[in-house]
């Protein structure tokens, strides 16, 4: 991913004498849009796999007699979890490449109409 991200970057800057203003604005503004939700999307997968270790760490420092609850309680609740999580992966998923898709395909416009002019 950062390396398709920084190749953007590499060609944009590159391009961006060739390219109008506003073209070159929003075609950055669509990737660093992307990059933003890719971003934060790994962030939240961070905080809730920290969240899923802390949990299980009690269930180690459990007493023998609790272990087995304790390990059924923290699978049900990361389960839970997962599934909310899952629900939003689509929307982030679609929106990060639409995003990229849009960047990109501005960036070939300008190089195209360049190349004809």
């Amino acid at each position: 991913m950062a390396v398709g991200y920084a190749g953007f970057f590499a060609v944009w800057s590159n391009m961006k004498v060739y390219m109008s203003t506003f073209d070159m604005r929003i075609s950055a503004l669509c990737m660093l849009t992307s990059i933003i939700l890719f971003a934060m999307w790994e962030v939240t997968k961070m905080i809730i796999t920290s969240h899923k270790l802390h949990g299980m760490q009690e269930v180690i420092n459990a007493s023998p007699a609790e272990f087995n609850a304790k390990l059924a309680a923290q699978q049900h609740g990361a389960a839970i979890l997962h599934v909310q999580v899952m629900k939003w992966w689509p929307i982030v998923l679609f929106l990060t490449i639409v995003t990229a898709l849009v960047a990109t395909s501005i960036l070939i416009y300008s190089f195209i109409i360049n190349l004809l002019v």
